[in-house]
């Protein structure tokens, strides 16, 4: 079971350029598993100036730095619709899904899980 900890945005070069991301912590039944797959829902609601994003990615924690999942599948982004990436297992006890914001909008998640 992954454990939702924090959502955060970060800004990068321009003001248009975002990263929102998602962290879960893997809880003490599963910590330091082997996770090898992720699948995200995300939000398209123009009425509510929210957009698919522009890409995403999934990383896992290693010690004390975020490292990108060597993705064994290509990353997706399909509107209303779950997005699957496979990888190389790792072990973890945290994972994360960072975001790129689409220009002038934002983005949002409806459901992320990892296996």
């Amino acid at each position: 079971m992954l454990v939702l900890v924090a959502t955060n945005e970060t800004q990068g070069r321009s003001p248009h350029d975002f990263a929102y991301t998602v962290e879960g912590e893997l809880v003490s039944a599963v910590a330091n598993r082997t996770p090898c797959r992720g699948k995200v829902d995300i939000a398209d609601a123009p009425f509510a100036g929210c957009r698919i994003p522009a890409s995403w990615k999934v990383l896992y924690k290693d010690g004390e730095n975020w490292v990108p999942v060597k993705n064994t599948t290509e990353y997706k982004i399909t509107k209303d619709k779950y997005d699957t990436i496979k990888f190389e297992p790792v072990k973890t006890k945290a994972l994360r899904v960072e975001i790129k914001l689409p220009a002038d909008y934002a983005t949002g998640v409806h459901e992320w899980s990892v296996k």
